[in-house]
Formats: C-alpha cells, structure tokens, sequence
C-alpha cells in the first residue's frame, strides 16, 4: 500500500474500495487531499472531512470516451458543452475527446481549438479534450494543434461534410506525412470515397437496404490498406477510428506486428446492433460505417476479448429529432447515434456480464488506450499516490432501464431506448470532486496533453 510521509487530514476518503487497474485489483481505502493521498490497507485510512464507503465495489481510473460530438459552437441545438458532459459524467466518464468537426467553424488551426476551449469554459461537466481536424487545404496548420496541447488529428478518407474536405489519396499520402512531421497521430474515418461515390450513384431506392449497400464492408477495408500501407511507409502514427469490422481489427494487428505504429477503436454500437437492426429501427441506428452482419458481431466480440482492439469509443453522433426522423428519405436522416450517456452500462452488461469481459480490461478500453492514443500522461489511467484523484465508481449489480425520461442527451432518442441490463457507474469524481450533475457545470476543463497538473 501507498502512502506520502506527511499525511493532513483528507478532504475525502474512499473506503472499502474494490481498486481495478489495467493489471491489477485490491482492496484499499483511498485518502485525496487535492491528489491521491495514501492508498491503505481497508480499515487503516485517517478520517476524513467527507467519506464515502464503496463497500467492497469497483473503483477504476475515471473513464474516458475518446470519441464524440459535441456539435458545439455552430450546432447546438443538436447537443452542447453543458448538456453533452452532463449526460457522459452520468454514465460515468470523467473526460471526452470532442471531433473537431460537427461545429462551426470545424476545428482546423490553432486559433479555432483555441476559440472552442475559450467557449467551453464554465460549462463542462467533465473534462474534454479537443481533437485537432486534418483536412486537403490545412496541411500547413497542422503544428499549431502540437502548439495548443492536442496530439491528434482527424481526418475522412470519403467526402461526407461539405466544409471538411476529406483527404483523397494524394492529400492522405502528405497529410500523414506533415502530421507525422508536426508530432501528431492522425486519426481516420475510413471508407474509400471512390466506391461509396460510385455506389451512391446507382442507387435507385434512397432507403436503408439500399444505404447497406453504399456503404459496404469493402469500402472499409479498402481505406483500411490505404492508409496502414502509407503510414507504414511515412513511418508514421495512425488511428482507425470507430472499425465495424473484424476484418478491420485483423489488419491493424498483422499490421502492429510488422512494427506499425496503429492502434484501433470500435464502438458499442458495432458490438451490439446489426445491419438488421438499421433495416428494423430505422434512422435511429444509421451511422457510418453502419454496423454489419452477426457473424462479424461475433468476431468483433471474440477480438475485444482477446485484448486485440485498444480502445472503445461511442461515437456519439447527435441531432434533433426532425433531422433523424423527418427527412424524406433514409439517405437524408441524420447519420450517428446518440449514446454518451450509456457506453459504461452498456459494456457492464453486455461485456463483462454476458461475455466474461474483466474490468482490467474495461479499464484498458476505456482509460488506458484513450489516455496512450490522447499524449495523456500514464497516471491518467491508473491509480496510485501523487496521482490525479480522478475515478468511476461501479455498481454491478445495479439494475437499470433506458427510458425517455431519463436520457440527458439535449435529443431524446437513442437505438437503445427500452434495453434492460444490469451493471452502472454510481459515482464519478473529477479532482476529488463528485460530479454533482444536478448542479451547475465546473468540474471539468480543457485538457492539454502536456497538463502539468498530472503527476507521472
């Protein structure tokens, strides 16, 4: 057990936890005076000024989604700062890593990420941390987001945003190699734009049959290749973001064993829905790329088990519901499903209690790997004395349903709205504070990379 020599009196003590990390588990009380205090055997801990007993439950590094949109400035009416954290820091995420697209204007120099942290202020309820954007025109800006703190940069291999231009082989070829050069892991939306476009002009039906169709496991794996065989080259650091395939998985693994630098996530929505579900629900689940058949389900969750996928993310997509559900068409609903509230419960009673996944490795998914692929220091993701008092405490017995009344989401709507399971987080701190998400928002702020406030 952990201990500093000069103990004060805590202003919090966590006691009879059930302490899991990326490679470990014990039972500790937790001292927090500003940092982690002393870590001690249960039992052993001082007094504190405020006490909370976990009796015997999981405690974990606080969880971290590395992937969402906030739709803030620009899009608020589809989600926002405030009600974006609110909704994660119930679920039990500490911090989110927000896209720098689905804003206006999309984050792709310095001064826009500079701009967005300044109006992210005062309204966060969790920590956040801004994606930098990587697009064909902004080559040159891309040191200014290693400048800010940021260390990642997103980028789109298929043209879907009209004020994001997505980087065709040429401009994907010297966009990793100037990102490289800055510093920065590029990060990709992969589909190869070639065959989604020639597809997408066949179609003679604009329903969701036909959307499969466009966007096909093939137009994955062809912008997969593409992108490993030129980071390969460059000799650069690349992230597949949010794989639908096993396929996927088993490119970017053969491809880290060859001494690439790649690293790739999925979601939940890969792991729990099926293309038969966007046929049965509708646009509620359309996404992309859109989940695919149950025997890649499957494997997916055969990869995830076997420690082959690095990190989880949910992708969350949001909109108001006249843009999922008023369109005239299925191409024309909104595209991304809403789910930042819900990615710990989810993966508690799908993963751990239905597939046997531990929560070392829920930790590895959903803290590890998102502090490694974020430039965070190592700390971040684990717990021990000196060490950011930042954690998610779990109940796994703890029953829950996902009704419409209870999503924080700003838009009440998400595929799994009616789900029943077992397994939630009950406690998130943030800097031993517990996020009283009911009050006004304050516990979190604007990650840097480089925050000095993080003890190695």
């Amino acid at each position: 057990m952990q201990k500093n020599s000069a103990r004060l009196k805590p202003d919090l003590v966590l006691l009879n936890a059930h302490v899991f990390t990326a490679n470990d588990d014990y039972r500790a009380d937790i001292e927090i005076q500003g940092d982690i205090a002393a870590i001690v055997t249960p039992g052993k801990a001082s007094t504190g000024k405020e006490e909370i007993d976990l009796d015997g439950k999981p405690l974990v590094p606080g969880l971290i989604d590395a992937h969402v949109h906030l739709c803030e400035p620009g899009f608020a009416e589809r989600e926002g700062f405030i009600s974006g954290t609110r909704a994660a820091a119930a679920g039990g995420i500490t911090l989110l890593a927000d896209m720098p697209i689905a804003n206006l204007p999309p984050v792709t120099d310095g001064e826009t990420l500079k701009s967005k942290a300044r109006l992210a202020e005062g309204k966060l309820y969790t920590d956040l941390y801004l994606l930098g954007g990587i697009t064909s025109e902004n080559l040159e800006s891309l040191p200014e987001f290693i400048a800010e703190g940021t260390k990642v940069a997103k980028g789109f291999t298929v043209d879907q945003l009209k004020d994001f231009p997505c980087l065709l082989s040429g401009a994907l070829r010297d966009g990793i190699e100037r990102a490289s050069r800055a510093g920065l892991t590029v990060a990709l939306h992969c589909e190869d734009n070639n065959m989604v476009e020639y597809r997408n002009n066949k179609v003679k039906k604009q329903n969701a049959e036909n959307f499969l169709d466009v966007f096909t496991p093939e137009a994955e794996i062809l912008a997969v290749q593409n992108a490993i065989y030129l980071a390969e080259k460059i000799g650069a650091k690349l992230h597949i973001l949010h794989a639908s395939l096993a396929d996927t998985i088993e490119l970017v693994n053969k491809a880290r064993q060859r001494g690439v630098e790649v690293t790739v996530e999925t979601t939940l929505h890969h792991l729990l829905l099926t293309k038969n579900d966007i046929i049965e629900l509708g646009p509620v689940a359309k996404c992309t790329p859109p989940p695919r058949d149950e025997e890649n389900r499957e494997r997916l969750w055969e990869m995830l088990l076997n420690d082959r996928i690095d990190l989880l993310g949910s992708d969350h997509s949001p909109s108001t519901l006249e843009a999922k559900f008023e369109a005239d068409n299925f191409f024309n609903a909104w595209g991304g499903i809403q789910s930042v509230q819900y990615t710990v419960q989810l993966l508690l009673h799908y993963g751990v209690h239905k597939r046997g996944l531990s929560l070392n490795q829920l930790v590895r998914l959903l803290a590890e790997g998102p502090v490694e692929l974020l430039g965070l220091p190592p700390a971040r993701s684990s717990i021990q004395v000196g060490s950011e008092a930042t954690f998610t405490a779990l109940d796994l017995d703890k029953e829950w349903e996902i009704t419409e009344n209870e999503i924080l989401m700003k838009n009440k709507h998400t595929p799994y709205l009616g789900w029943k399971g077992k397994g939630r987080a009950v406690k998130t701190i943030i800097r031993g504070e517990i996020v009283d998400i009911e009050g006004d928002p304050g516990a979190g702020r604007v990650r840097k990379a480089e925050a000095v406030n993080f003890k190695d």
